[in-house]
Protein backbone atom coordinates (compact mmCIF):
# COMPACT_ATOMS: atom_id res chain seq x y z
CA UNK A 1 0.00 0.00 0.00
CA UNK A 2 1.33 3.39 -1.13
CA UNK A 3 2.18 5.69 2.05
CA UNK A 4 2.87 9.34 2.62
CA UNK A 5 6.05 9.91 5.11
CA UNK A 6 5.01 12.28 8.18
CA UNK A 7 7.58 13.16 10.93
CA UNK A 8 5.87 10.65 13.57
CA UNK A 9 6.04 7.60 11.03
CA UNK A 10 4.03 6.33 7.66
CA UNK A 11 0.53 7.36 7.33
CA UNK A 12 -1.35 5.21 4.79
CA UNK A 13 -3.08 6.69 1.56
CA UNK A 14 -6.88 6.23 1.88
CA UNK A 15 -8.70 3.89 0.29
CA UNK A 16 -9.72 6.65 -2.58
CA UNK A 17 -6.73 7.98 -2.64
CA UNK A 18 -4.71 4.69 -2.94
CA UNK A 19 -7.55 4.29 -6.35
CA UNK A 20 -6.23 7.23 -7.35
CA UNK A 21 -2.72 6.57 -7.39
CA UNK A 22 -3.50 3.32 -9.15
CA UNK A 23 -5.82 4.74 -12.03
CA UNK A 24 -2.95 7.32 -12.39
CA UNK A 25 -0.35 4.55 -12.53
CA UNK A 26 1.60 7.12 -9.88
CA UNK A 27 2.07 7.80 -6.54
CA UNK A 28 0.44 10.56 -5.04
CA UNK A 29 2.91 13.62 -4.05
CA UNK A 30 5.68 13.15 -0.90
CA UNK A 31 5.54 14.81 1.88
CA UNK A 32 3.86 15.09 4.75
CA UNK A 33 -0.26 14.91 5.19
CA UNK A 34 -1.79 17.72 6.40
CA UNK A 35 -4.40 20.52 5.47
CA UNK A 36 -5.47 19.60 1.80
CA UNK A 37 -4.31 22.57 -0.47
CA UNK A 38 -7.29 23.39 -2.51
CA UNK A 39 -6.57 26.29 -4.31
CA UNK A 40 -4.22 26.21 -7.21
CA UNK A 41 -2.43 28.98 -9.30
CA UNK A 42 -0.94 27.56 -12.68
CA UNK A 43 0.94 29.69 -15.80
CA UNK A 44 -0.84 29.56 -18.46
CA UNK A 45 0.03 30.26 -22.50
CA UNK A 46 -0.65 33.61 -23.32
CA UNK A 47 -4.06 34.41 -24.24
CA UNK A 48 -5.52 30.77 -22.62
CA UNK A 49 -9.62 31.38 -21.06
CA UNK A 50 -10.65 29.29 -17.96
CA UNK A 51 -12.44 27.41 -20.43
CA UNK A 52 -9.54 26.56 -21.92
CA UNK A 53 -7.74 24.85 -18.95
CA UNK A 54 -10.89 23.39 -18.24
CA UNK A 55 -11.54 21.48 -21.13
CA UNK A 56 -7.75 20.25 -21.07
CA UNK A 57 -8.40 18.99 -18.19
CA UNK A 58 -11.66 17.15 -18.73
CA UNK A 59 -9.78 15.62 -21.97
CA UNK A 60 -7.03 14.69 -19.87
CA UNK A 61 -9.08 12.27 -17.53
CA UNK A 62 -11.01 11.07 -20.51
CA UNK A 63 -7.96 10.38 -21.78
CA UNK A 64 -6.53 8.28 -18.45
CA UNK A 65 -10.49 6.21 -18.26
CA UNK A 66 -9.44 4.93 -21.97
CA UNK A 67 -5.81 3.95 -20.62
CA UNK A 68 -7.52 1.83 -17.95
CA UNK A 69 -10.79 0.60 -19.88
CA UNK A 70 -9.39 -3.00 -19.66
CA UNK A 71 -9.55 -3.34 -15.75
CA UNK A 72 -12.44 -5.51 -14.54
CA UNK A 73 -13.63 -2.80 -11.66
CA UNK A 74 -15.04 0.34 -12.45
CA UNK A 75 -12.18 3.05 -12.34
CA UNK A 76 -14.06 5.41 -14.43
CA UNK A 77 -14.06 9.20 -13.24
CA UNK A 78 -16.91 11.03 -15.05
CA UNK A 79 -16.04 14.83 -15.81
CA UNK A 80 -17.48 17.42 -18.08
CA UNK A 81 -17.16 21.38 -18.42
CA UNK A 82 -20.33 23.87 -17.52
CA UNK A 83 -20.44 27.57 -18.04
CA UNK A 84 -23.15 29.39 -15.69
CA UNK A 85 -24.67 32.46 -17.53
CA UNK A 86 -22.77 34.39 -15.74
CA UNK A 87 -19.32 33.50 -17.47
CA UNK A 88 -18.14 30.99 -14.48
CA UNK A 89 -16.36 28.16 -15.79
CA UNK A 90 -16.50 25.02 -13.83
CA UNK A 91 -15.02 20.97 -14.41
CA UNK A 92 -17.77 18.71 -12.41
CA UNK A 93 -16.47 15.73 -11.73
CA UNK A 94 -17.52 11.93 -10.22
CA UNK A 95 -16.44 8.59 -9.53
CA UNK A 96 -18.06 5.56 -8.71
CA UNK A 97 -21.20 6.82 -9.20
CA UNK A 98 -21.25 9.48 -6.74
CA UNK A 99 -22.93 12.86 -7.05
CA UNK A 100 -20.39 15.72 -9.14
CA UNK A 101 -17.73 17.92 -7.58
CA UNK A 102 -16.84 21.20 -8.95
CA UNK A 103 -13.63 22.78 -9.75
CA UNK A 104 -13.64 26.49 -10.44
CA UNK A 105 -11.57 27.99 -13.39
CA UNK A 106 -10.47 31.82 -13.20
CA UNK A 107 -7.80 33.65 -14.06
CA UNK A 108 -6.46 36.43 -11.75
CA UNK A 109 -4.53 39.38 -12.16
CA UNK A 110 -1.12 38.38 -12.41
CA UNK A 111 -1.38 36.17 -15.44
CA UNK A 112 -1.96 33.24 -14.07
CA UNK A 113 -4.99 30.80 -13.65
CA UNK A 114 -7.13 29.52 -10.76
CA UNK A 115 -8.34 26.07 -9.94
CA UNK A 116 -10.37 25.86 -6.80
CA UNK A 117 -12.43 23.19 -5.01
CA UNK A 118 -14.09 22.26 -1.75
CA UNK A 119 -13.83 18.80 -1.67
CA UNK A 120 -10.93 17.04 0.55
CA UNK A 121 -7.43 16.20 -1.18
CA UNK A 122 -9.68 13.87 -3.88
CA UNK A 123 -10.00 16.69 -6.31
CA UNK A 124 -6.36 18.08 -5.59
CA UNK A 125 -4.56 14.98 -6.74
CA UNK A 126 -6.98 14.82 -9.71
CA UNK A 127 -5.36 18.46 -10.72
CA UNK A 128 -1.59 17.43 -9.63
CA UNK A 129 -1.37 14.62 -11.63
CA UNK A 130 -2.70 16.76 -14.70
CA UNK A 131 -0.63 19.70 -14.19
CA UNK A 132 2.30 17.96 -13.29
CA UNK A 133 1.88 15.93 -16.78
CA UNK A 134 0.61 18.89 -18.91
CA UNK A 135 3.13 20.58 -21.38
CA UNK A 136 0.35 23.57 -21.37
CA UNK A 137 -0.21 24.04 -17.84
CA UNK A 138 2.84 24.79 -15.71
CA UNK A 139 4.48 25.61 -12.21
CA UNK A 140 1.53 24.69 -10.09
CA UNK A 141 1.45 26.65 -6.66
CA UNK A 142 -0.70 24.88 -4.27
CA UNK A 143 -2.65 27.05 -0.84
CA UNK A 144 -5.46 26.36 1.28
CA UNK A 145 -8.48 28.39 1.59
CA UNK A 146 -7.14 30.07 3.84
CA UNK A 147 -3.61 30.78 2.94
CA UNK A 148 -5.28 31.83 -0.60
CA UNK A 149 -7.43 34.03 1.24
CA UNK A 150 -4.16 35.97 3.77
CA UNK A 151 -1.71 35.56 0.73
CA UNK A 152 0.36 33.02 2.27
CA UNK A 153 3.55 30.85 0.72
CA UNK A 154 2.96 28.32 -1.78
CA UNK A 155 3.49 24.53 -1.95
CA UNK A 156 4.37 22.29 -4.62
CA UNK A 157 2.09 19.56 -3.16
CA UNK A 158 -1.78 19.60 -2.64
CA UNK A 159 -1.35 17.28 0.24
Amino acid sequence: MACYESGMGRTPLTPFEAELADFFGETAPDGPRGSTRDHVTFQTPQGSTPLEAAEDLVRHIRAQNKTRAHLSRDTRINARTHVSYSGAVTVRVAWHGQRFHTIKFSSNNAGEMLANHKVGPDLSLILHEWLTTSNRFVHPSWRTADEWKLGGPPSGAPV
